[in-house]
C-alpha cells in the first residue's frame, strides 16, 4: 500500500509479461498483468510494483501439432476415400502463477472468496485447498498469504492453493 501523494510504478522485466493497466499512480492503485501464452519451455518473469519484485512462472506450453500430410495426387481409377484429417489443437492449457503479499478487499463468504494481493485479483472456491492447518474460514483482511493459481480469461487468479498465515491487524 502506497500513502498518497507517493508516487509509484509498475514495469515488466519479461517481454512476455506486459501492464495492461495501472502503469503508475500517487496513491493505492491495481495494476493489470496479461501474460502472453506459452509455446515452449517453462519460464519465469519478474514484475516490479512500488519497488517491490513479483515472479510470474509459467508452465511449458503444449508441442505443436505435426503438419498435415500433403493429399495425394487423384488417380484414375477411384480409390478408398483419405484418411481423416488431423485432430483439431487441443484447448491452450491455463496459465498457472505463483503470489506471495497481503490479503485487502476481501468479499464474498466460503467457499467463494475474493480478495487482492499486491494489485492481483484472486478468487478461491470450493476447489481452492488450503496448507498448514487453514482453512476458508481463517482468510481475513491483513493476513499473508502465498499460493498458486490459474489466470482466467478475466485476468483473476483462480487460487488452486492457498497458505494464510498472520492475525489481522
Amino acid at each position: 500500500m502506497t500513502l498518497a501523494g507517493c508516487g509509484w510504478t509498475a514495469a515488466s522485466a519479461a517481454n512476455w509479461i506486459a501492464i495492461s493497466s495501472g502503469s503508475s499512480g500517487s496513491a493505492s492503485g491495481t495494476v493489470g498483468v496479461s501474460v502472453a501464452a506459452n509455446g515452449g519451455p517453462a519460464r519465469s518473469g519478474q514484475v516490479t510494483i512500488a519497488g517491490q519484485i513479483y515472479t510470474v512462472n509459467q508452465a511449458a506450453g503444449a508441442a505443436a501439432p505435426p503438419n498435415p500430410t500433403p493429399s495425394p495426387s487423384p488417380t484414375p481409377n477411384p480409390g478408398p476415400p483419405p484418411p481423416p484429417g488431423p485432430s483439431p489443437n487441443p484447448p491452450p492449457r491455463p496459465v498457472h502463477v505463483q503470489f506471495e503479499g497481503t490479503i485487502a478487499g476481501l468479499s464474498g463468504s466460503c467457499p467463494n472468496l475474493s480478495f487482492s494481493v499486491n494489485g492481483a485479483s484472486i478468487v478461491a472456491d470450493g476447489s481452492t485447498s488450503y496448507d498448514k492447518h487453514a482453512k476458508c474460514g481463517d482468510v481475513r483482511n491483513g493476513q499473508s498469504v502465498s499460493g498458486e493459481g490459474d489466470v482466467q480469461a478475466n485476468g483473476a487468479i483462480k487460487a488452486t492453493r492457498l497458505e494464510v498465515s498472520g492475525e489481522n491487524d
